[in-house]
């Protein structure tokens, strides 16, 4: 095991830190962290969405629930949209994180 150990840290450190020096790949990695939270946020809604209140599902029909939400399909279209703002928060961030990486400034 410590000679696996050894040749990953003889061949590979250097590499991965020459991979993570490049002011690309630090944006994508720094933008894929700023916009997590959201991801995490966007997932359990979507979650929500299609497990509790779809219409067609197990849930909905046991409980009855388009009887009692009658807008319920509509709403469940307004709240597949937050996978979209995902998207775009996303591009966002990684586009604020390169440009602050050329002009040298700190947007945190």
């Amino acid at each position: 095991m410590e000679k696996m150990q050894s040749f990953m840290e003889k061949y590979f450190v250097p590499l991965a830190g020459a991979i993570n020096s490049q002011r690309h790949v630090a944006a994508v990695r720094d933008a894929f962290t700023l916009s997590f939270p959201l991801t995490m946020a966007g997932s359990m809604v979507l979650s929500i969405n299609y497990v509790f209140l779809d219409l067609t599902g197990f849930i909905a029909s046991l409980l009855h629930l388009d009887k009692l939400i009658p807008n319920l399909a509509s709403y469940q279209k307004v709240l597949a949209s937050v996978i979209s703002l995902r998207r775009k928060t996303h591009t966002l961030a990684c586009g604020m994180k390169v440009a602050s990486l050329y002009l040298d400034i700190n947007i945190e």
